[in-house]
């Protein structure tokens, strides 16, 4: 579902931004180093960096790099609530993202838009795109397509890849939006330009079917590898199959096997579910293994019950 890997690529975003001196805490916790990232982060919200602060709600919440500390995780979150209630629109962001994940004391969506709400309406690209998902899929607010493309333009205008992106889908679908593919495209190749992996993805289908651009196989698998290298699960998950299958590229199982690991870490059900038969069967160069079969097949579960537990509470994402 492409509008989640948008907006977990947005929310990471919110936790983990680009500062220069706060990269090194965004690659530990990408690599898994929980400890790393929990000193870099403390270092950064103790400076004042928003983001750190609401990264260790997180942290603190799910023991991440430490055991879980409800009271610290508590600590944070009011910090970040003061900062939004004095007009800090990164802080009401980041609020209105935690309401939204149930991040704290209550999982409250609607007061989340609220909070995602006072940031746009300040011209806050984030807030704005964020506000916008919420308006697709009917999240904290009523459903209202136009006015999800509403706040993605307004975004894509101030130069979020997001936003591009997101106003792109909705001229290629029709949603909010009068179909049209040469502004889908336009917006499309704007948010490339950036960087962004799912529209790495998305130009790269364009270019293996041929819509819109010159039908290009090396150019579909350049796109589909940039975006897979910047952990694009969708794009890895491509990647694996076409390596087990020898489509496009030459027929290699430790490739596959690891596309497969790298999707599989990011959660994908399918990517686990793959490698618990490799495992089991002595596939993709792999002999067999039971000791990591019955690791994934836990790894599986504890992702199933995450799933589950979302769909509980209502949340599409």
């Amino acid at each position: 579902m492409l509008i989640r890997s948008v907006l977990f690529t947005a929310c990471i975003c919110l936790v983990f931004s680009a500062y220069a001196d706060y990269a090194a805490g965004f690659a530990a916790y990408k690599r898994g180093d929980y400890k790393t990232a929990l000193s870099e982060l403390r270092a950064e919200a103790e400076r004042g960096n928003t983001d750190a602060q609401t990264g260790l709600v997180m942290m603190y919440e799910d023991g991440k790099g430490t055991v879980p500390n409800p009271s610290e995780a508590r600590k944070w979150y009011d910090v970040v609530l003061r900062k939004a209630e004095q007009g800090d629109v990164a802080a009401q962001t980041n609020l209105g993202n935690m309401l939204r994940q149930g991040r704290g004391p209550v999982r409250d969506p609607q007061l989340g838009a609220s909070w995602y709400a006072k940031a746009a309406e300040r011209g806050y690209a984030k807030a704005q795109m964020q506000l916008g998902v919420l308006y697709e899929v009917g999240l904290g607010v009523v459903k209202n397509p136009n006015e999800a493309m509403n706040w993605y333009r307004k975004a894509a205008e101030q130069g979020s890849a997001e936003g591009q992106y997101a106003l792109s889908r909705g001229y290629e679908s029709g949603r909010g939006l009068p179909k049209d593919d040469g502004e889908a495209l336009k917006w499309l190749r704007k948010s490339v330009e950036q960087g962004f992996a799912p529209a790495q993805y998305s130009l790269g289908g364009r270019y293996a079917s041929g819509k819109g651009v010159p039908k290009s196989d090396n150019e579909y698998l350049n796109l589909v590898r940039k975006a897979a290298e910047q952990d694009y699960v969708t794009a890895q998950l491509s990647l694996a199959k076409k390596y087990e299958t020898g489509n496009l590229v030459e027929k290699n199982g430790k490739a596959a096997l690891s596309w497969y690991r790298k999707a599989a870490a990011r959660d994908n059900v399918q990517a686990i579910d793959r490698l618990i038969r490799a495992y089991r069967n002595g596939e993709l160069g792999e002999q067999v293994n039971t000791a990591l079969e019955k690791e994934w097949q836990d790894r599986l579960i504890v992702v199933q019950r995450g799933i589950l537990d979302k769909r509980m509470k209502g949340d599409p994402f």
